[in-house]
């Protein structure tokens, strides 16, 4: 049986769609996920609901139906930001908005349902079940199962319950140690103060600990169960609190006009450990309950966060980010005051927990992915728990303390996509529910090259509007890197090639890429803290700025060899070789000043960029034979100004939406400007609760 809509004509028993005599094939999923789509025609699904109606006995994860929903876009050249066919609902799900005739939905969808599930039935009982409890106890359990083994090898699985709804700003999960309620904040966005709420685990009925009067942090339980702590802070004037939950009691423990970012409560809650900011330093310090003052850890140089006690409270993990970007995970043995390295393979942690007296759970990114791990103290060997959707994080981890495995954690999920201003061949498959970032536009090839995750890590992806009405816009991964972080592609002056940064630990490595061919050319490592500024005119070498000891040097590789020469000291930001080839125009950033200079070393200044509150934004700026292009931050958000060379008058060429980030201002004649754009972060709370097979 076939049906029809708009153009498509779909045979759901071959996983086949024909668009305008085209046949394409698609995986079997995707056509169920579409089939679904049509049987809800107007109606909003989520993500979950449609995973546990199509397959509620299979474990699925729901980045499933997010490339489903990605595939069916490209394949229908539908778009997310205008669309004919699917829409985003945000925070809600998905709709299908194209009407059908009652032909198409009565021969058509019901068939195609029928062929593409493993029932004819479309309410399965175990739906029917689960719905029903979600409605009873209004907590939705995702349908996924994931296993691991702890050091006796048990086989444990793990189910995970949504505990509150991702369109709630909540952050900051505690488990009681019962295991029958949770702590968390939650922000509201008419205040800049948030609260601390308790909710029942049963019932999940919710109640409020605090007022909307200051910004709490990390509400933690202690082992008794009796007292609650947390951080309360106005300004940067930050208290540590101990709270009993019954009478509501309060006792301040530590009160100093420094900001405390994070904290933790020893096993016998007659200590606890300080994350400290001061000045520029990031420390950790402890403080006794019976002696006033804290005692600074004596550890080495770097920056020292998310401290966390052992279950037996002889010692304390922590992270450490380094000044060559290491991030380094530690054990500090309290009774010789000796700091262990434990691990230095993540990219980033986001959270350390105690998962038993031998094991950790941390949340980091590790091969270009977030997720959540465990950790063998004993071995050091790593078993990945959870993995993640693209754009979903998971952080602040927080279990019982009391050696069972259950867990609760912060699920975030981020969407920044890239935008513009002033171009009207736009591609529809730019962007995706995932991270678009540091995009980069040629208008001679009328071609995107932007920095992605929705494949999981960060790639570079291509992307090309097509003319003709009646084909797809073109949308490719040029790289397969699996990069943790990858630095705004640069395009060369003849379209030829692409350089980009991919960050390691201690060094970056600086790739150039062939576009037509797709292939890596060469590679060479460069100083972490390096920024790529522009091309020469032969795209013979690339111009860098370092940053080295809180001071910019400008510099140039040389791309037959990869050597690095220093050329201005205090200079980068922006570089550009004039037309004639006489000299350099660069950003002198010791006073500000847009300067040239000759073949004979003399200097002139162009323009007084600190007059004009330029803001210090990589490739934010651009300068024609009339006129200077910039940008200026603003409460409204950045407005890209001119600055006429001739009359100094200075006009508004664009107002940016708020929180924009500008990655390109290009074109002569007609200039456009490229630009990231978040479009939303949105948080859940989620229970992880094992079992034994």
């Amino acid at each position: 049986m076939t049906f029809q809509f708009a153009n498509c004509l779909v045979f759901p028993a071959h996983n086949k769609l024909e668009i305008d005599g085209q046949s394409i094939k698609i995986e079997p999923k995707i056509m169920q996920v579409l089939c679904f789509l049509l049987r809800h025609q107007g109606q909003v699904v989520s993500r979950e609901f449609i995973a546990q109606s199509l397959w509620p006995d299979t474990v699925v994860g729901l980045d499933v139906i997010t490339r489903a929903i990605f595939e069916l876009r490209k394949i229908l050249n539908d778009s997310a930001q205008s669309p004919q066919f699917i829409e985003t609902i945000a925070r809600k799900g998905y709709c299908f908005i194209y009407p059908l005739e009652q032909k198409s939905v009565a021969e058509g969808s019901v068939d195609c349902l029928a062929e593409s599930y493993e029932s004819k039935s479309f309410f399965k009982w175990p739906l029917f079940v689960t719905l029903s409890v979600a409605v009873i106890l209004i907590v939705v359990v995702v349908g996924f199962f994931l296993t691991r083994y702890d050091s006796d090898r048990q086989v444990h699985q793990f189910r995970s319950t949504l505990l509150t709804h991702s369109d709630s700003q909540v952050e900051m999960p505690a488990l009681s140690p019962s295991q029958k309620s949770v702590l968390f904040i939650q922000s509201f966005p008419e205040n800049r103060f948030n609260q601390i709420f308790l909710m029942d685990l049963q019932t999940n009925k919710k109640v409020a600990l605090t007022e909307q009067d200051a910004i709490y942090r990390f509400p933690l339980w202690g082992a008794s169960g009796k007292y609650i702590y947390y951080i309360k802070c106005i300004k940067r004037d930050c208290q540590l609190i101990q709270d009993n939950i019954e009478s509501r009691e309060k006792q301040v423990l530590f009160s100093r006009g420094e900001e405390i970012t994070s904290f933790d409560i020893s096993p016998l809650e007659q200590e606890a450990v300080l994350d400290v900011i001061e000045g520029e330093n990031q420390r950790l310090a402890l403080l006794y309950f019976d002696k006033p003052e804290p005692l600074y850890m004596e550890l080495s140089d770097g920056m020292h966060r998310m401290p966390k006690y052992s279950l037996d409270g002889r010692s304390v993990f922590f992270v450490t980010s380094t000044s060559n970007s290491y991030t380094v995970l530690n054990q500090y043995h309290l009774a010789d005051g000796v700091a262990e390295q434990l691990n230095s393979d993540f990219h980033s942690i986001l959270s350390v927990e105690p998962m038993s007296d031998n094991q950790l759970w941390i949340s980091g990114k590790l091969d270009g992915r977030f997720a959540i791990w465990s950790m063998s103290l004993g071995s050091k060997e790593l078993e990945k728990v959870i993995d993640n959707h693209s754009s979903e994080y998971q952080s602040q981890l927080s279990s019982a303390n009391n050696g069972t495995f259950n867990l609760v954690y912060k699920n975030w999920h981020r969407n920044i996509n890239v935008e513009q201003y002033g171009l009207t061949d736009y591609p529809q498959m730019l962007n995706s529910d995932a991270i678009d970032i540091n995009a980069i536009y040629s208008p001679e090839t009328k071609t995107f090259f932007s920095v992605s995750n929705r494949s999981g890590s960060f790639e570079i992806w291509l992307h090309k509007a097509n003319e003709s009405q009646h084909k797809a816009n073109e949308s490719q991964q040029m790289t397969r890197l699996k990069a943790n972080s990858l630095g705004q592609p640069l395009l060369s002056q003849d379209s030829k090639q692409l350089a980009f940064l991919n960050k390691k630990s201690a060094f970056s490595e600086l790739t150039i890429l062939d576009i037509e061919s797709q292939q890596l050319l060469m590679s060479y490592q460069v100083p972490v803290n390096t920024h790529l500024l522009e091309w020469s005119n032969r795209s013979e070498t690339l111009y860098v700025s370092v940053l080295e000891q809180k001071q910019y040097t400008l510099a140039m590789i040389d791309l037959s060899n990869g050597k690095l020469t220093k050329l201005a000291v205090n200079a980068g930001g922006f570089v550009k070789e004039p037309t004639d080839g006489n000299g350099l125009i660069y950003v002198d950033m010791s006073n500000g000043q847009l300067m040239r200079t000759n073949s004979l070393s003399e200097t002139k200044r162009i323009v007084d960029l600190l007059s004009l509150n330029v803001a210090s934004i990589p490739r934010g700026l651009m300068l024609t034979e009339q006129w200077l292009y910039y940008v200026v931050l603003v409460d409204e958000g950045p407005r890209v100004m001119r600055y006429e060379l001739s009359s100094s008058e200075v006009s508004l060429y664009a107002q940016l939406p708020k929180g924009s980030v500008v990655t390109q201002i290009g074109g002569k004649d007609k200039p456009f400007v490229i630009f990231d754009r978040r479009i939303e972060d949105e948080s859940k709370i989620i229970l992880l609760e094992s079992e034994y097979d």
